[in-house]
């Protein structure tokens, strides 16, 4: 097995990704610089494994994580003009990320021509080596580049606009789809709300000095409320 078999052998999860990428219609040089960006952060960023959680993931997620370093490789060069390492926001590759926080990654990119040296090193080098047949495989298969899209009309396909109805409320046009590929427009990953039971809620209350209420008289007003039984509570006071 030469250089170049023994390379793609192991970077089956970077083609993958880089494929779908160009299937889902992004430049195939921009999706060449995505790729090498998310390898830097495997190899320097303390990421592991980060391409193979992507690749676990549907287009929709791609998508966005993808968005996420496009705008994350235009900060880090060395441009002025565009926003610096500080205001890099990638809450979706951080949720992939599983432990690394933005306060982590953030210290991670603010060397802004390191990250840039490291991420064109990978884009030359094996990159170069291991989409290399991809690419030729589309030229052959005559895909015409004119027909390459930018990442953020791909995923606003996906982003369902609001209408503002007649009496001047926002709708969504659609009640089957949400705003959002994911469901919701916070985290994608979190878990599903589930709200706990009666007897496992509690309610706190904070109240000024100004007008200090007495223990006898916060338990007699939430006393009318419900009843008696049904109720426990704790004062403090600070």
């Amino acid at each position: 097995m030469d250089t170049i078999e023994a390379l793609i052998a192991l970077h089956q999860a970077e083609r993958q990704v880089f494929r779908r990428m160009v299937d889902m219609g992004v430049d195939a040089k921009k999706a060449r610089n995505i790729m090498a960006f998310w390898m830097w952060l495997e190899s320097e960023g303390g990421i592991k494994e980060l391409v193979k959680k992507i690749s676990s993931h549907n287009d929709k997620v791609l998508g966005l994580v993808g968005l996420e370093a496009e705008v994350a490789l235009a900060s880090i060069q060395a441009d002025a003009a565009t926003p610096n390492a500080s205001t890099i926001r990638v809450p979706v590759t951080l949720n992939l990320a599983n432990g690394l926080d933005s306060f982590s990654l953030k210290n991670v990119l603010q060397d802004r021509e390191k990250v840039s040296h490291g991420v064109s090193h990978i884009f030359d080098g094996v990159c170069g080596m291991i989409f290399e047949d991809i690419l030729e495989e589309r030229s052959k298969g005559n895909a015409k580049e004119g027909n390459r899209v930018a990442i953020a009309e791909i995923v606003q396909q996906w982003v369902k606009p609001i209408e503002v109805n007649s009496n001047g409320e926002g709708e969504d046009g659609d009640k089957s789809e949400v705003l959002s590929p994911f469901g919701s427009i916070l985290n994608p990953f979190a878990k599903e709300w589930q709200p706990a039971s009666e007897e496992k809620r509690c309610l706190y209350l904070t109240f000024s000095n100004g007008f200090p209420l007495s223990e006898l008289q916060i338990l007699s007003f939430f006393t009318k409320l419900m009843n008696k039984g049904e109720l426990s509570y704790y004062a403090n006071q600070a």
